[in-house]
């Protein structure tokens, strides 16, 4: 694992013939406390944002999502969708 990652896959699952689903964890996703500073809520908002649109913009992927509860996004792929570059590509982009 890198020293600054971003994102690390928790899970993957074939949900149908052609259907994978993945589940990655967001490192450092733990401002869900009341007393969060509204700057560092508003740059972990921008963060999330610019990963799903990474993931969006990934030939392949049917959905994503994020769950703020759990700190992990979710991303359904067709089978033939390789996303080690995306991920790669996330987790090597500055803060």
């Amino acid at each position: 694992m890198e020293k600054e990652d971003k994102i690390i896959q928790t899970a993957k699952n074939q949900v149908a013939e052609n259907t994978l689903v993945y589940t990655f964890k967001h490192i450092g996703a733990s401002l869900s406390t009341p007393d969060a500073d509204i700057i560092e809520a508003q740059s972990l908002n921008a963060e999330i944002s610019l990963i799903l649109h990474a993931f969006q913009n990934t030939e392949g992927i049917m959905e994503c999502s994020y769950d703020k509860a759990t700190g992990t996004f979710t991303v359904v792929t067709n089978v033939n969708t390789d996303l080690t570059q995306v991920v790669v590509d996330i987790n090597k982009e500055e803060p």
